[in-house]
């Protein structure tokens, strides 16, 4: 590639990875309803916090329904709202107010005494839930969810493509399965343990693996016969700890029921690895068409990617470094 095409795809790049670095992946929303007596409910209600700000979103009870005993507290992430509601809770709807103007889902589990827990999955396009019904599949929601956060979580995709472009097909299985199991780990370590890890640092880390990955790809794309001075397995099973701190982070803040925490855990880490295998298999679907039938663009294609990843992920970390919206 020459230089001028390097540095105007750089340059194009650079516009492109300021949009791209301010999407912020959607979060859902966490509702837990729990019987203290026979009329009585203890409410606490979760939502995202996206630059300080929350979505603005409330639940609607039945009007014969008393709110009372407040109590608001909020991180850099997360909105919470802990209160008493007075009434039975056998009849109605449950809605959840300004819900249709967003992307967000909200997870709702009711607990009344001597029942099981039942759940449900409020959208957008369906944002009322009927009480006197059985509610949803909880695991299958989880899956759902897992497939959508590493499908929605751009950096972790990035991180994906990255690999892809620093292993030769052969060793690809291993790469993927060493980052799968990294990131496995730690997401369960920290879930089940209720480690309290900043986010913060764990995304700009996140955001300093895909420059490195970036410089790694640049150079193996330049020369594939030289030595890798880091093995790509090597590479996605540390960097994989740091991204399951990710995962981690965005299921601790919708909240896993306590009797459900378990399977939760495991539906969700298998839709993220249902979402991260379709997409290396359209990677590598994409990849062979474009070798057979165009292999100039095809390198081209390659280049571009690795300095995507590199011009996007230097743009994530000055953001979260300097806390910039």
């Amino acid at each position: 590639m020459s230089e001028a095409v390097r540095t105007i795809l750089i340059l194009v790049l650079m516009m492109i990875a300021p949009p791209l670095a301010a999407a912020h992946e959607v979060k859902p929303a966490y509702l837990d309803i729990e019987q203290t007596y026979e009329a009585e409910f203890k409410i606490i209600w979760k939502q995202p916090v996206t630059d300080g700000k929350r979505l603005r979103l409330e639940p609607v009870f039945p009007e014969a329904c008393q709110a009372s005993a407040l109590e608001i507290s909020q991180t850099s992430q997360t909105y919470i709202e802990r209160y008493q509601l007075a009434c039975d809770l056998q009849s109605g709807t449950l809605g959840i107010a300004g819900l249709e103007r967003t992307l967000t889902d909200v997870f709702i589990r009711l607990k009344r005494s001597g029942e099981p827990s039942i759940h449900a999955v409020l959208r957008p396009s369906d944002h009322i839930f009927e009480l006197g019904s059985g509610g949803d599949d909880a695991h299958r929601d989880f899956l759902r969810f897992g497939v959508e956060h590493i499908l929605l979580g751009y950096d972790h995709l990035l991180f994906v493509i990255g690999l892809v472009l620093i292993t030769r097909a052969r060793h690809l299985p291993l790469t993927v399965t060493a980052f799968t199991l990294a990131h496995s780990l730690t997401l369960a370590g920290s879930v089940l343990t209720n480690a309290d890890i900043p986010q913060t640092p764990v995304e700009i880390i996140i955001a300093m693996s895909l420059v490195f990955l970036a410089r790694e790809a640049l150079e193996h794309l330049q020369d594939r016969r030289r030595p890798q001075s880091l093995k790509p397995w090597f590479v996605a099973f540390l960097f994989g700890l740091i991204h399951g701190l990710g995962f981690a982070g965005a299921l601790r803040e919708t909240g896993l029921p306590q009797d459900e925490r378990g399977l939760g855990l495991l539906y969700f880490n298998i839709g993220v690895e249902i979402g991260q295998l379709a997409f290396v298999l359209v990677l590598l679907i994409i990849g062979a068409i474009l070798a057979r039938l165009l292999p100039r663009l095809f390198r081209h294609v390659q280049t571009g990617g690795a300095y995507l990843i590199g011009v996007a992920g230097a743009a994530w970390m000055i953001q979260r470094l300097f806390n910039i919206a």
